[in-house]
């Protein structure tokens, strides 16, 4: 689990946003309605976010402005991907893009990612969307890695032009002689 301490030495900028935390169920209806001015994310139920707060915490994370979210990162270690963690959705409101806050959300999920002995980070995203895929550039960065792009992420029926796909990027958490 991501300790308070390990959340802590997450190096981050000076901020205009309240600590950066991991999710609990009690997030679940804030997350939900958060999402949905977070477009082109998908939004889902609170009863899904309530299972990912509950059961994936140490891979959810909040960033909140006076109790109120701004930002998200979910993700999942993956049961069929061996040291893999998928993030699931990022995003941050209208506000506060390009203070930052991003990739010190994306710095929390790696050092999650690390603290459970994950390998690499993997994220879909969509063809056009050059702002976020900037990020994990940065992140990459960071980490002293590539960004590499490992395929389509196709949905089963999905139109023939690949409009409803997206680009699977996977980010290793070490440089490979370093474990």
């Amino acid at each position: 689990m991501l300790t308070n301490e390990a959340l802590n030495s997450v190096p981050s900028q000076a901020s205009n946003w309240d600590p950066i935390r991991s999710c609990t169920p009690d997030d679940a209806q804030a997350l939900c309605r958060v999402v949905h001015d977070l477009q082109p994310l998908t939004v889902h139920t609170a009863y899904t976010y309530w299972v990912l707060c509950k059961y994936a915490g140490n891979t959810c994370f909040v960033a909140e402005r006076h109790g109120s979210p701004v930002g998200l990162a979910i993700g999942l270690l993956s049961s069929t991907a061996p040291r893999t963690l998928l993030i699931w959705q990022i995003g941050v409101v209208g506000e506060f893009r390009g203070t930052g806050l991003s990739d010190a959300l994306l710095d929390h999920m790696a050092a999650a990612g690390k603290s459970l002995h994950a390998k690499r980070l993997e994220v879909s995203i969509a063809r056009d969307n050059r702002a976020s895929k900037r990020a994990l550039l940065r992140l990459a960065g960071r980490l002293g890695v590539e960004l590499e792009d490992i395929g389509m992420a196709k949905l089963p029926g999905a139109s023939a032009s690949g409009e409803d796909s997206e680009v699977l990027y996977r980010i290793a958490l070490f440089k490979s002689n370093d474990g």
